[in-house]
């Protein structure tokens, strides 16, 4: 009697320990999800990060003391310059534009101010949400040794009208405020069309656009303007030609800033010679590009998801705010982007117009020989993840697929999207690409692109891109 009482004591007494246990786990769930709601972050200092022991003192930010305002005028510091600039086109474009800003603010000697990311391809109910959920923006700043801003820090956007709607949160809010920009979109296209910067009215600025000339600064071939030609417009001292600036909403005709220089559209501009991004020595890459790491919350995500698809043995569950410690599990990612892809494949139907899951296993294959080269072992034994956009009503794609062993992450399963948000499963699976050490991406897609170089840099792997459009396409 006196066992089977200790016996029943004990056992309440670990449920009581497991229920409190499980409600600090919640609570510290709820916490992070909490703090990565797009438009959280409304009344922080603007200095908050001078204050870190890890940032060094050349790094602390320019900005005046206090908290931020409805107005960005308030937090620049007089004797200093800005540069900014407002993407508007796919996730994965405006990475690479802001990447863009990043090597301009070197060329030009001012300080990057990052735009957030607007959700052009996850639903506008998505929201927006700043650069720094995304990236890890302190260990860019220190890898690129200069300070970095966000419009959050500078900006008070938020206010009550526009807080309630998932999709406005945070932003739309604040004074409106005239502001005289560079524009790139119309001499780009010479087809009449005008500025492409919308992204700039979810901070509340009213802008007057000036046309970058065509002379002096000319292109380089196709569409893509010289990075030094824009440079050269971030000087004051520059000689500049006659501008004549679009007018603004009032109707003020306003010439560019000269401390907040502002570009609109900036993806498609290069250096004189060679391809800045995919070439082995490519500027833009080497300089910003392969320091853009995942922030803790996405790569723990990432992580634990990965823990489970592989089947590790008892995986230790990484803490949602912390770096996961121990090495990332080897394997192969299939980046398959084919949705919107397959829109575009006349004269050819779809079938034989994107690459089938033969063609991807061939290339596969090659990843699997060019990863024992290098001195990986085991390459056979490789699991591979497959990330694509591909209907589960595509039977016999995934048929294939699965006949293979080939892995997938069913993000509903995860409930990634219901615990973090629209954004997520995209993250998510941007991050679980970058972290293989083989993978196979398709061409023409900038995501895939940017996967090959981080599997490349980060992991000392490999990578390919499978060529479609029609039936031979990827013969080689």
């Amino acid at each position: 009697m006196y066992f089977r009482g200790r016996t029943l004591w004990g056992i309440l007494c670990l449920f009581s320990v497991f229920t409190l246990s499980s409600l600090n786990y919640f609570y510290e769930l709820h916490k992070t999800v909490r703090d990565y709601i797009p438009g959280y972050r409304v009344n922080e200092l603007r200095n908050d990060s001078q204050v870190s022991s890890t940032i060094p003192s050349h790094l602390s930010l320019p900005l005046q003391p206090g908290p931020v305002t409805a107005k960005f005028r308030d937090a620049l510091l007089p004797d200093h310059k800005y540069i900014t600039t407002f993407p508007d086109a796919g996730w994965t474009n405006d990475v690479m534009n802001t990447a863009h800003l990043l090597v301009l603010s070197f060329l030009t000697r001012r300080t990057p101010i990052l735009p957030p990311f607007h959700p052009s391809h996850v639903g506008r109910e998505a929201g927006i949400i700043p650069f720094s959920d995304v990236f890890d923006i302190d260990r860019l700043s220190r890898a690129m040794n200069i300070p970095i801003l966000e419009w959050h820090q500078i900006k008070n956007t938020s206010d009550e009208e526009h807080y309630a709607n998932p999709a406005t949160r945070g932003y739309y809010g604040g004074e409106k405020e005239e502001l005289g920009c560079w524009t790139v979109w119309p001499s780009q296209r010479a087809d009449g069309a005008s500025p492409r910067g919308r992204s700039s009215q979810t901070l509340s600025l009213d802008i007057s656009w000036t046309p970058v000339p065509f002379v002096p600064y000319p292109r380089t071939p196709g569409i893509d303007w010289s990075i030094t030609a824009l440079a050269n417009l971030g000087y004051s001292s520059a000689p500049l030609p006659d501008k004549i600036p679009w007018p603004n909403s009032l109707g003020n005709q306003i010439d560019p800033d000269d401390q907040l220089s502002c570009f609109d559209f900036i993806y498609y501009i290069r250096v004189d010679t060679g391809n800045p991004w995919w070439d082995e020595s490519g500027m833009f890459w080497n300089t910003v590009g392969t320091h853009m790491h995942w922030t803790p919350l996405i790569n723990s995500i990432a992580r634990n998801i990965l823990n489970d698809l592989l089947d590790i043995s008892s995986p230790p569950v990484v803490p949602l705010t912390q770096e996961p410690t121990t090495p990332m599990p080897q394997y192969i990612a299939i980046h398959a982007r084919r949705g919107d892809f397959a829109r575009v494949c006349a004269p050819y139907n779809r079938e034989d117009c994107l690459p089938s899951v033969a063609i991807l296993n061939r290339r596969v294959s090659e990843i699997r020989l060019e990863l024992e080269d290098k001195g990986f072992r085991n390459t056979d034994a490789l699991k591979v993840v497959l990330l694509t956009d591909e209907p589960h009503t595509s039977e016999s794609f995934w048929e294939d697929a699965t006949s293979l062993g080939w892995l997938w992450v069913d993000h509903e399963r995860y409930r990634t999207e219901e615990l973090y948000g629209k954004w997520f499963p995209m993250l998510v699976d941007a991050c679980l690409q970058s972290s293989a050490v083989g993978f196979v991406g398709t061409e023409g897609s900038t995501m895939s692109n940017i996967a090959r170089r981080r599997v490349i840099d980060w992991s000392g792997g490999a990578g390919t891109m499978v060529r479609w459009g029609n039936p031979t396409a990827d013969n080689h």
